[in-house]
């Protein structure tokens, strides 16, 4: 299965909702099926749109194998507040909120891309 690094990038410790406390500067290896549980948390999306968590590895599928995702993408509302960046086979890519979904659907399909890339 494949696995993210998720690092903390503040001074203090992070507790993942329902996990363990990733200390100052540490990093943490989890499962990406364990990670799309609480990505759409909002204090852990908020950590994460901030630049206090860094994400590494979320270009992996979650079936777990090594594809990338397929262009096009689009940002499609999930519900209660939420939207998600969804690829060509309706993989979700990230949660994002309206606001930021609108943005991302405004781009083209070259900058949807590259940004699909930087997550």
């Amino acid at each position: 299965m494949s696995k993210i690094t998720i690092k903390n990038n503040r001074p203090g410790g992070f507790g993942i909702p329902g996990g363990p406390v990733i200390e100052a500067g540490a990093s943490l290896d989890v499962e990406l099926s364990d990670w799309a549980a609480v990505e759409g948390h909002p204090v852990v999306q908020a950590w994460v749109d901030a630049g206090h968590l860094t994400i590494e590895g979320r270009a992996a599928t979650q079936e777990g194998d090594d594809d990338e995702f397929k262009a096009p993408f689009e940002a499609k509302d999930k519900g209660a507040g939420w939207w998600a960046i969804y690829d060509a086979d309706g993989k979700e890519v990230k949660s994002l909120r309206k606001d930021d979904a609108e943005i991302f659907n405004a781009l083209s399909d070259a900058d949807k891309a590259a940004e699909v890339a930087k997550k």
